[in-house]
């Protein structure tokens, strides 16, 4: 009997596990991440804009060359005062062969919006070949009137050996 419930339950994991897809995972799952590059951009108004690049750690499998790799970008818009005004977010899932190619398979944009005098459209993501592309527009308005339009058009790339740029 106890052998048995063994079996069930181990057939159970298994099939738990194998339905583990990489697209239904979110990347704010995974435990940790590295950052790979940041760059600030300072706006006349005392106001600035940071892209941060990140990427994932991976379990490679020894015995394959092919392994997943996920990128994420985050821009974040701060006031003068460094408060966070809103944060877009673009994940790229990519699917690489080791030394061979890299494609993606997956992607997807979150955003956040930490200020009412700000508002977001036109938010899209797509992919083609080893590149995730995210847009979007944010507006700042003050009384009905526009003051301040920040377009977003990002990528995140990842190249054959897994390089996430």
């Amino acid at each position: 009997m106890k052998k048995l419930l063994f079996v069930l339950s181990l057939i159970v994991v298994c099939f738990g596990l194998a339905n583990l897809n990489p697209k239904t995972v979110s990347a704010a799952t995974y435990e940790a991440k590295e950052l790979v590059s940041t760059q600030v951009e300072e706006l006349s108004d005392g106001s600035y804009i940071v892209s941060e690049l990140y990427e994932y750690p991976v379990n490679k499998n020894a015995r394959s060359n092919y392994y997943d790799k996920t990128g994420q970008r985050i821009v974040t818009k701060y006031s003068a005062s460094d408060k966070v005004l809103w944060v877009y977010t673009l994940i790229g899932y990519f699917t690489v062969n080791e030394g061979n190619f890299c494609t993606c398979y997956s992607c997807e944009y979150t955003t956040e919006i930490n200020s009412s005098s700000w508002s977001f459209s036109n938010g899209s993501s797509h992919y083609v070949g080893n590149v995730a592309y995210g847009e979007g527009t944010f507006t700042y308005k003050l009384l009905l009137i526009t003051m301040q339009t920040v377009n977003i058009d990002i990528h995140v790339q990842c190249d054959e050996y897994g390089v996430i740029s």
